[in-house]
């Protein structure tokens, strides 16, 4: 196994967060994260509560995408100079990923 993480990319599957492609040749993981969901505070609207629980899901999801994508970025040392567009890419199709601006399937596509 070359990570000290479950590689990714990672997907929700209900509550529970799993490799998209489970393989136990690279990883003893099959199941990373089972939550129940999350809790609003008392009073708050439900609506809100579910959309940034949503949000807080993707961002975990992401998270592989973006420890890859700003690997990239600081191995690269280009200091002065500007991005090649391959870094710049991978750094936002992840960050997009994350904020739910782009479906995992489009994110997917620039990053492999």
């Amino acid at each position: 196994m070359s990570t000290a993480h479950t590689p990714g990319p990672w997907e929700w599957d209900g509550n529970t967060l799993r490799p998209s492609n489970p393989d136990p040749n690279t990883s003893s993981v099959h199941s990373i994260l089972d939550a129940d969901g999350g809790f609003g505070f008392l009073g708050s609207d439900w609506r809100k509560t579910i959309l940034e629980l949503d949000a807080c899901r993707a961002v975990i999801a992401a998270a592989p995408d973006l420890l890859e994508a700003l690997q990239l970025i600081v191995q690269w040392d280009g200091a002065g100079l500007a991005l090649t567009e391959e870094l710049m890419a991978k750094a936002n199709a992840a960050i997009a990923k994350a904020n739910q601006r782009q479906t995992a399937e489009a994110a997917e596509k620039v990053l492999a």
